[in-house]
């Protein structure tokens, strides 16, 4: 078993193209011995974004912080805290933070 804190693990700056005010921390992943799945806490810095993108792999997230919205090409949905959301393979997906805190998530995917 392990144990750990999410802020013993580093914030990475996501500086892709159509992303801003966001980091992620890899919380479970192979150095931790994982085989299948890859646990992260995204956090989207209010006025932040992500914008649309997709995978070949399915996303499951968890909503600890924060208000936003996710959204797809066709349309958006606010989210907080409590909520779960399932993005299934190659559906173009996105999130903003609309409040006026930082927006936090954990995503669940498979390991690349």
């Amino acid at each position: 078993m392990l144990v750990g804190s999410y802020s013993d693990k580093p914030a990475e700056s996501q500086t892709r193209a159509g992303i801003a005010g966001t980091v992620m921390r890899k919380l479970i992943a192979r150095d931790e011995g994982a085989r299948v799945f890859t646990m992260r806490m995204i956090t989207i810095d209010v006025g932040g974004h992500i914008g649309l993108h997709d995978h070949p792999w399915e996303h499951e997230i968890f909503v600890v912080h924060g208000e936003g919205q996710a959204f797809t090409g066709s349309g958006r949905t606010d989210i907080k805290p409590g909520n779960f959301i399932w993005i299934p393979p190659n559906e173009e997906h996105g999130f903003e933070n609309t409040g006026s805190v930082p927006l936090e998530f954990i995503c669940c995917i498979p390991l690349e």
